[in-house]
């Protein structure tokens, strides 16, 4: 391929920061042919001078082919997806020919390589799929549940026309989220799902949708992150199931349960030619407390459906499993018991006793090839690839060619093509994998060469278990014979989310280390992919363990590299990571500095003022009152006493998930205490700091942090 080159470096010219880094082309979903591989994606781009990017469509129309940019009217294209009986892609964009800008259902044709719009409704659609014959389109859109008619989107719409008319702007909450990762909450407003008889010609009105969730104080997809993997369509198109939570305990549950409608098509009427069969969805795992997640039919039988379920109550890092319930007899077999690991999704094979599952496994992503009649475990189950993470993945026709999009600590996401060519080795790696797209090619070809991190392993003093960490050195002018190296604590948030081989373009190692910083992201007790003992390890032991992993790394990193300075050491984290930080804060006096970005700072205040309340139950063991000392143990405030070194402290003013109070409190106390410390306030950031123009001045404030103290 003419990408090649690519895999094996950069042309030594530009060091790597963060102005680079905003310049980066961003993969967003894509969507295969089976038959022809050809391939439709998106690409976001930052445009300069503003704070936004745009999303544009590019098409590949076969194996060995270049890529090229279609429909360029189309800048905010998402949600891509290919139908085999209909030979179209289908993809949602911003309608500039419609009375008012909303989201849209357009399709692309590759034959023409024309792009059309196919739907006139009055509010935003967002997640799309199209049924297996072709006829069907499935949408998600926010509706109020308490003004539902025959016309529930208009009806929408004007009731948000009327709130915003209104002289004032309260709300009168009596159950659910108020507020939710970075969105305000509004009472009777979710998610539904609708389906939709795609006409031959002419748009999709309002009159040929039908609402399948009516009434149900519920969203599907579920939200803040949820989407096409959590509905699904039976493979004969006369069923769609989705995973959706009713009920005014969301906060506090994550009982997220499979349900399921029967389609009726009424093709010889334009009102409202779809119809369900009853008056509202049946649920198949509502006997299940833990989550279920990702439905898919047997493409043999409608009558079986598999999917992944957890089953802890409140619980949102338990492991996934596979299971399958047959909705005539109800009756649910675990396909998957003794998998000591958790499925992040799978794709069943034409025989359906194979699934290929993509799961982490030790900081890294893998495909596993599974037979169901073997009993899937580790020992039974075949790595098929391992390396980088992946965010997406699709078969060709004759399921011997993977496509999917992959990144690594060493380049961003882009669309790799993997042959099933079995070798002698266990397992195909990155090196196997021929680079389909090079989205971001003429700009790091000017690159100093990035390099992998070097791993390590020590075995704990606690529990004997084997701790994993990254450790990146500068590499391009460095000499370990003569210069030193300050070190930088990379901890991370979850606390069961690891740090694992991918490009992030929020907190990229890379960029510290261009920067002439080590840094060493150990994977403590807690994190996921190395097991489910190891992973729930870290409930209700906050900062004894984990600590003790994170000062046994930073020991042994001292001991084994001459090269980095004993003296110079700053600790960084986010969320969890932050709230680890601000405990190393008051019980250590030898780190030179932190960082602490969205971190908990009154451990017992957030057990009552986060979004998702069910998270800290389950860490802690139940709420604060009925566990308030183990509250207070793990609460970084009581400790405020001891800080005495510098502090960065960041934090997003719509950052539901830890208030803007816990960044406040902690620089007040950092302030009263005369400590040097700095407050980083983004009024318009959430959890993340994500739009451009806001993340350079993240990076350069940190980044001044690290060089004042470290590098003075």
């Amino acid at each position: 391929m003419a990408f090649a080159w690519l895999l094996l470096g950069w042309v030594l010219s530009v060091t790597f920061d963060v102005h680079e880094n905003i310049k980066l082309r961003r993969l967003g979903t894509f969507a295969l042919d089976p038959e022809t591989e050809a391939v439709l994606f998106t690409q976001s781009e930052y445009v300069q001078g503003t704070d936004s990017s745009r999303s544009t469509l590019h098409y590949i129309s076969g194996p060995g082919k270049e890529p090229i940019q279609v429909c360029p009217l189309n800048v905010h294209a998402n949600n891509v997806l290919y139908s085999s009986a209909n030979k179209l892609y289908y993809f949602t964009d911003t309608s500039s020919t419609l009375d008012s800008a909303v989201n849209a259902l357009y399709s692309f044709n590759p034959d023409t390589q024309l792009c059309t719009l196919l739907s006139n409704l009055p509010v935003d659609i967002d997640a799309i799929k199209i049924s297996p014959d072709g006829g069907l389109l499935a949408f998600s859109a926010d509706v109020y549940i308490y003004n539902h008619t025959n016309r529930p989107l208009t009806n929408t719409k004007l009731e948000q026309e009327r709130l915003a008319a209104l002289l004032y702007k309260a709300k009168v909450f009596t159950e659910g989220y108020m507020r939710h990762w970075d969105e305000e909450a509004w009472p009777g407003l979710y998610r539904h799902l609708f389906v939709a008889l795609l006409p031959a010609t002419g748009l999709i009105t309002e009159d040929m949708i039908i609402d399948i969730m009516p009434g149900f104080d519920g969203d599907a997809p579920l939200k803040p992150f949820g989407g096409t993997e959590s509905f699904a369509f039976s493979h004969d198109s006369s069923r769609l199931a989705f995973t959706t939570q009713i009920g005014g305990y969301k906060q506090w549950m994550t009982n997220d349960s499979i349900y399921y409608v029967d389609i009726i098509r009424h093709a010889s009427t334009t009102h409202h030619p779809v119809r369900i069969s009853s008056t509202a969805p049946t649920c198949l795992t509502c006997t299940n407390d833990g989550r279920d997640a990702n439905p898919v039919f047997s493409s043999i039988d409608s009558d079986l459906l598999y999917y992944l379920s957890m089953n802890e109550p409140t619980s949102e890092s338990d492991m996934l499993r596979l299971r399958r319930i047959s909705i005539s007899s109800q009756k649910i077999s675990d396909l998957s018991p003794s998998f000591d690991g958790s499925f992040d999704a799978f794709t069943l094979a034409r025989d359906e006793d194979v699934v290929f599952f993509l799961a982490h496994i030790k900081a890294r992503a893998v495909i596993l090839q599974c037979k169901i009649s073997l009993g899937i475990t580790m020992d039974t189950c075949t790595t098929v690839f391992t390396g980088g993470e992946i965010s997406q993945y699709e078969f060709t026709i004759k399921e011997n060619r993977i496509y999917m999009s992959l990144s690594s600590f060493q380049f961003p996401t882009d669309i790799f093509s993997l042959s099933l060519g079995f070798t002698d080795r266990s397992a195909l790696t990155v090196s196997d994998a021929e680079r389909v797209t090079a989205i971001n090619g003429d700009i790091m070809k000017h690159w100093d060469r990035l390099y992998p991190p070097e791993e390590f392993y020590l075995k704990s003093e606690i529990d004997g278990a084997l701790v994993h960490s990254f450790f990146f050195r500068p590499h391009n002018d460095f000499d370990t014979t003569r210069d030193k190296c300050p070190l930088i604590l990379y901890i991370h948030g979850g606390p069961e989310s690891p740090w694992d081989d991918s490009w992030s373009y929020r907190w990229n190692p890379q960029i510290l280390v261009e920067q002439g910083y080590c840094v060493l992201a150990t994977n403590f007790h807690g994190s996921g992919s190395f097991g489910e003992e190891f992973q729930k390890s870290i409930r209700q032991h906050w900062f004894d363990i984990p600590v003790d992993d994170t000062m046994s790394a930073w020991k042994y990193v001292h001991e084994t590299y001459s090269y980095v300075d004993k003296e110079k050491t700053c600790a960084m984290g986010a969320s969890y990571g932050g709230t680890h930080v601000n405990w190393l804060m008051g019980h250590t006096d030898n780190i030179t500095c932190f960082i602490v970005h969205d971190g908990i700072f009154d451990l017992t205040s957030f057990g009552l003022d986060t979004d998702e309340l069910f998270f800290v139950i389950r860490e802690m063991g139940g709420p604060v009152w009925e566990q308030f000392e183990m509250y207070e143990r793990w609460n970084p405030a009581r400790s405020a006493k001891n800080f005495s070194k510098p502090a960065l402290v960041i934090h997003g003013g719509k950052d539901f998930r830890i208030h803007e109070y816990h960044g406040i409190a902690l620089f007040q106390s950092l302030q009263l205490r005369g400590i040097p410390s700095r407050f980083i306030y983004f009024p318009t950031q959430s959890h993340w700091v994500w739009q451009p123009q806001e993340s350079v001045v993240w990076h350069t404030e940190v980044v001044t942090w690290l060089d004042k103290y470290l590098k003075k």
